[in-house]
């Protein structure tokens, strides 16, 4: 059988791989941010860098989503494909924000160093 939305599938599945690590990263941010665990490891350090690395997946499975998303643009207009259009693109425009704040944070610091 021939798959017609080739693209679109693919970008709407990434787009529900980004969701479930945005969900993912939600949960672990409340779970080791909020709760206090009494252990006399240092947990700080390693959520910091698990926390990172989600986020740095989440960037390159919005940035692969959108670009699926876009190679289906021409494809026939279906629910997943919209979905899957908005969702991608959302997940890069949230993160390329993240990315300009942390820009602008990093500025305010060194400029009021003087």
């Amino acid at each position: 059988m021939l798959n017609v939305n080739k693209y679109s599938n693919i970008g709407f599945k990434y787009s529900v791989i980004g969701l479930l690590m945005i969900v993912n990263l939600i949960i672990y941010s409340y779970l080791f941010g909020y709760l206090n665990f009494n252990y006399k490891l240092n947990l700080e350090k390693a959520t910091g860098i698990i926390t990172l690395l989600l986020i740095i997946g989440l960037g390159i499975v919005g940035f692969m989503g959108s670009l699926k998303s876009l190679r289906g643009i021409k494809e026939p207009n279906t629910i997943k494909k919209i979905v899957g259009i908005i969702i991608n693109f959302g997940i890069v425009v949230f993160l390329i924000s993240l990315i300009i704040i942390f820009i602008y944070d990093v500025y305010k610091i060194f400029s009021n160093l003087n």
